[in-house]
């Protein structure tokens, strides 16, 4: 496996949030790559991979964001 991506501490938590986005995906979440994969599960993992999702650690964590999430956020 590649070196991990600064933001995240352990293969758990890689794997963590790679399945987390993948059920978003699932749900009708648009990718942030271009890539001829298919896979929701290969397409999250390149995401987490070139450090596109934005996640939260802690109490107030919820799992990584999608983009209507983003939006909503900022939009207050």
């Amino acid at each position: 496996m590649k070196d991990l991506p600064d933001n995240i501490d352990s293969k758990f938590r890689l794997v963590t949030i790679t399945a987390m986005r993948a059920k978003q995906l699932q749900r009708g979440a648009r990718p942030k790559v271009d890539i001829q994969a298919t896979k929701p599960t290969e397409i999250a993992r390149n995401e987490v991979m070139e450090g596109l999702i934005d996640f939260q650690i802690g109490e107030d964590a919820t799992g990584p964001m999608d983009e209507h999430e983003v939006r909503d956020l900022l939009e207050g």
